[in-house]
């Protein structure tokens, strides 16, 4: 594929899932107490269960292809890559579907479904890596400023040590400057005796 091809494709499958989620958007709040009832069931058919997500997911993506409906197989395959699919898991669920309906789904399987599984797991793996690199750039960004506090603090204890070390001086220089004083009070009395 061409990067044009790559962009229209691109173009094609977010197209699809934005028209499916807009519709949704629409006919929601036209029949909002109809749909939200359905939402509702729809959420709940989808939680964690005895099936996983993943195996839900997969089961809407099988049905989806033997019905040949192509918003549902784009919509469901993104889904499943959301949640870890694999392709050999996808190409075994394209089997099993040629297997029950045959060459229908054999052509939906080898272009819609292999081009939307390429399509939404680069998308995946290019969001994960971003991700990975932002961690790793606010890793590196904390390390920094953890240095720079290392940094600042040896200088605030070296300017701490410096300050003292000239209090320390000049107490000893005033005590000297005292046991001085005080010899030569001493030697004077002394003398004056």
């Amino acid at each position: 594929m061409t990067d044009n091809s790559n962009d229209q494709t691109a173009n094609f499958f977010d197209q699809v899932i934005t028209e499916y989620n807009e519709g949704n958007k629409r006919f929601k709040t036209n029949f909002i107490n109809v749909m939200k009832h359905f939402y509702y069931y729809n959420e709940a058919c989808f939680r964690k269960g005895e099936i996983s997500v993943k195996g839900k997911y997969f089961i809407a993506l099988a049905i989806s292809i033997i019905k040949h409906d192509e918003y549902n197989i784009v919509y469901y395959l993104k889904k499943a890559v959301e949640n870890g699919a694999t392709e050999q898991e996808i190409m075994e669920i394209i089997s099993v579907c040629v297997a029950l309906d045959g060459s229908s789904s054999l052509s939906q399987g080898v272009t819609l479904i292999l081009e939307s599984f390429d399509y939404f797991h680069q998308k995946a793996q290019s969001q994960n890596t971003n991700q990975s690199q932002n961690q790793s750039n606010q890793d590196s960004s904390a390390q920094e400023a953890n240095q720079q506090n290392s940094r600042n603090d040896s200088k605030e204890q070296n300017a701490n040590q410096q300050q003292n070390s000239k209090q320390d001086q000049q107490k000893q220089n005033s005590d000297n400057q005292q046991n001085s004083d005080q010899n030569s009070t001493d030697e004077q009395n002394s003398n004056n005796n």
